[in-house]
């Protein structure tokens, strides 16, 4: 089980393409401003280009080069387990 000081308080993590047609960006930046409004640190990120389903692949190494997300995603992760608050 991991450590409170890690897990806790709870960190929040929110990224969209800006051409998503699935899920409209704007409810990622309500909920990390809802997030935000009771204390929950959250780390928003919106990339350019990139859809629903273009998000997701670009973790996939033959995509990683249209957006960084894998990297952005791991920088998060090694943050917030090394106790730091999301953004």
């Amino acid at each position: 089980m991991a450590e409170l000081g890690v897990a806790q308080p709870l960190n929040g993590y929110a990224a969209t393409g800006d051409r998503d047609g699935t899920v409209n960006p704007r409810n990622s930046d309500v909920l990390a401003a809802q997030l935000t409004d009771v204390g929950v640190p959250v780390e928003r990120l919106r990339y350019a280009k990139l859809g629903h389903v273009g998000l997701i692949t670009a973790v996939a190494r033959p995509f990683r080069g249209r957006a960084p997300v894998l990297d952005d995603l791991a920088a998060f992760a090694r943050r917030v387990t090394r106790g730091e608050p999301a953004c």
